[in-house]
Parts: structure tokens; C-alpha cells; sequence
């Protein structure tokens, strides 16, 4: 099993903010497309936060991620190809 998606692995908050802070620069620096939404990505951002911050122990930081991940997956608009005959 690969070290980043072992639960028992340690966990070290001040690498991963600092990684999560790049995520969210480079997510903010990509416009919105035909083929790329910014909120959807904005919701997964908010997802891994709020992971990284269960198994910190920072639960209550961590659920209010889940409701901004939430609010960013509702307001995303993905194209959705039309299905196939």
C-alpha cells in the first residue's frame, strides 16, 4: 500500500498545510472551462482538508470543509456528455 493513502500512516499537519496552500493557489490559477470547473476542483480541495484535518484531530475544522466541499460540488457546472445509443 502506497504511504499517502495508509490511514496508520504519520500524520505531519505543518507539510500538509503547506502543500494544501500550493493545492489552493494552483486550483485558483486555473480558469474555468468547458472541460474544467474550479468549484468542482474547489470541492475536492476542501474534501482533502478536511481528511487531513480528521486525522489531525481538528474535527470541527475538519466538518466545516465538508460543508464547503459540499457547497463547492452543488454549484459546479460539469459538462456531461450526452449518453450513447
Amino acid at each position: 500500500m502506497a504511504e499517502s493513502s495508509d490511514p496508520t500512516a504519520p500524520v505531519r499537519p505543518d507539510d500538509a498545510r503547506a502543500l494544501m496552500s500550493r493545492a489552493w493557489d494552483l486550483v485558483e490559477s486555473v480558469p474555468d472551462s468547458r472541460t474544467y470547473s474550479r468549484a468542482f476542483e474547489l470541492g475536492d480541495w476542501h474534501d482533502d482538508m478536511a481528511w487531513i484535518l480528521w486525522r489531525t484531530g481538528e474535527h470541527v475544522e475538519a466538518l466545516e470543509h465538508c460543508k464547503r466541499a459540499f457547497a463547492c460540488y452543488v454549484s459546479a457546472r460539469i459538462a456531461v456528455p450526452p449518453p450513447t445509443r
